[in-house]
């Protein structure tokens, strides 16, 4: 399977959306909201069904930043 370049990790709307991830997860530890038991934020990435930016495992929401978020093939 390829992939369009805009939805490579590096490029510049991928980043974007990390990003705002990794905004959303700190808003919502700011406010209290916990991660409870296997918790995440994910988000699809357009065009690409099967592609997946997601939280990393082992850190807390507010510890999270746009480097940190990952990228899954389902």
């Amino acid at each position: 399977m390829t992939h369009d370049a805009s939805t490579d990790f590096h490029s510049p709307a991928v980043r974007r959306l990390r990003e705002d991830l990794a905004l959303a997860l700190r808003a919502a530890a700011h406010h209290g909201l916990g991660e409870g038991v296997c918790n995440h934020f994910s988000v699809m990435l357009p065009g690409e069904p099967a592609r997946y930016l997601i939280n990393p495992r082992g850190l807390h929401w507010s510890e999270v930043g746009a480097d940190d978020v990952v990228m899954i093939d389902v």
